[in-house]
Order: structure tokens, then sequence, then C-alpha cells
């Protein structure tokens, strides 16, 4: 893979209530940095299965225009502060971002 951007600053956002499983520390929400990578890779290579218990269950490769309508409600701005910073980076990979 080759680093690409990264986020300047962290993007956050919070749970609705009752989000999470029980027995599990409440959590208010995430704040993360987001990074752009090329994959310089073949498919063959993605195992979503290499970490215990797997996070996904299934994954495939979506455009930038894509990605924000396949997220849950609460993650959307997340997803839009990030496609705001680094769509310039991404249209100059595809050449198109929502």
């Amino acid at each position: 893979m080759t680093l690409l951007a990264r986020t300047a600053d962290w993007i956050c956002y919070e749970f609705p209530p009752g989000h999470g499983r029980r027995g599990l520390k409440r959590w208010i929400g995430q704040k993360q940095i987001w990074f752009l990578f090329r994959f310089d890779g073949s498919d063959s290579e993605i195992d979503i299965t290499a970490h215990h218990p797997p996070e996904f269950e299934a994954w495939r490769w979506v455009t930038a225009d894509e990605a924000p309508q396949l997220v849950v409600a609460f993650k959307l701005g997340a997803y839009q502060t990030m496609l705001a910073e680094l769509g310039p980076e991404i249209r100059k990979l595809s050449g198109a971002v929502g």
C-alpha cells in the first residue's frame, strides 16, 4: 500500500442511544484520523477473517460517491467530513467524488 493523504485533524461521531452490546463498557462515540492509501496488491490478499472475531462479514470495492450511502446514519457526517477533506486526492485517482 502507498500512503497518499490523511485528514489534518480528528473526525468525531457519537453513537446513538442504545447502541452497543450488552456487558461492554458504554462508549459515547469515536474519533478517527482517516488515511487514504492506494492498494498496490491483489484482491486475493484481502482477508477479513485474519482477526478474531472478524469485524466485517463481507467487503467490496465502491466509489467515493457510493460510500456515504452504505454507512449507518450516525456515521454519515464523519464520511462527509472525510470526503470534503480527502476529496481532491481521491479525484486525482478516480476523476470523480461526490
